[in-house]
């Protein structure tokens, strides 16, 4: 197999990843755990203020709304309804910024200058992330309702509310201790079922993002896109993100500083793989065969 030149842009002369005659790639391309992490920590080692900083004020920017809501002390229903509005905003930009630090880590991997006002240039593919995180979410709770079904029945019956479905929230507290232990168990396995559909499912539809952003896929299609270009990459995939959080885990043990860095190169490793999947660049021409 002919080694391709990960420093080369696509749309480069005799470039595979282009004008293939599937799609707007070409053939996937091998990727190892390890060496794309090299690759990863080699370009945040040049790039380091805008690929660790911008992310960062992205999540600020992200998440900030929902932190002041949070600090709003109210009763049981309106503390609910507060926590609500919170995820909402969060949802929301969150849609937005995921646009932008794509498009910046992208250009990370292919070892393009990044810029760091790419974090708010999310607004072209606001509305397809809204649409990608919607159906994420859906297939997520869709998933936890299965799971957690035979033991929210078995709860229902041992605590009476077949029985008395208006009982008083005091009351219900009150009977937590008449959980069965079959219910208990239930829902233990409901956890640990969920977990691994969830891991399976989420690793992926992981780089939809990427195919929006880098080939303007609609919500479907790169959902769709992702699930295929993951085919046969799972294991691999849950070796890469057990090394990032090792990774993570390590940044933290150091004082919090170096997380990150760690971060930075997960994300840009993370980008160099959707290259890789997606024929759009080869991710590492030192194992290709």
């Amino acid at each position: 197999m002919q080694d391709f030149d990960v420093y080369r842009p696509p749309g480069a002369p005799d470039d595979p990843g282009q004008g293939a005659a599937h799609g707007r790639g070409g053939p996937p391309q091998p990727w190892d755990p390890v060496l794309v992490l090299q690759e990863g920590w080699d370009v945040v080692k040049v790039h380091w203020p805008v690929l660790i900083f911008a992310p960062f004020i992205a999540g600020i920017c992200q998440s900030g709304p929902s932190m002041v809501l949070n600090q709003i002390h109210l009763e049981a229903a309106g503390a609910v309804g507060v926590y609500l509005t919170g995820s909402l905003f969060q949802w929301v930009l969150g849609s937005f910024f995921a646009g932008g630090v794509a498009k910046l880590m992208l250009a990370g991997a292919r070892r393009r200058e990044p810029a760091f006002g790419a974090i708010f240039e999310g607004g072209p593919w606001f509305a397809t992330m809204l649409g990608v995180n919607a159906l994420v979410g859906i297939v997520t709770w869709a998933l936890a309702g299965v799971c957690f079904a035979p033991a929210a029945v078995m709860a229902v019956r041992d605590l009476g509310l077949d029985k008395n479905p208006t009982m008083d929230p005091d009351a219900l507290m009150g009977r937590l201790g008449h959980l069965g232990a079959d219910t208990l168990v239930a829902a233990g396995a409901g956890v640990l079922v969920l977990s691994v559909l969830a891991v399976f499912i989420l690793i992926r539809l992981v780089f939809a993002r990427y195919y929006v952003v880098d080939l303007g896929h609609g919500p479907i299609e790169a959902l769709g896109a992702s699930w295929q270009g993951t085919r046969g990459n799972v294991l691999k995939l849950i070796g890469f993100y057990v090394l990032t959080f090792l990774l993570t885990l390590a940044g933290v043990m150091a004082c919090c500083l170096p997380v990150f860095a760690a971060a930075a190169v997960a994300r840009v490793a993370e980008a160099m793989i959707y290259l890789a999947i997606s024929g759009r660049t080869a991710a590492e021409p030192s194992v290709a065969g």
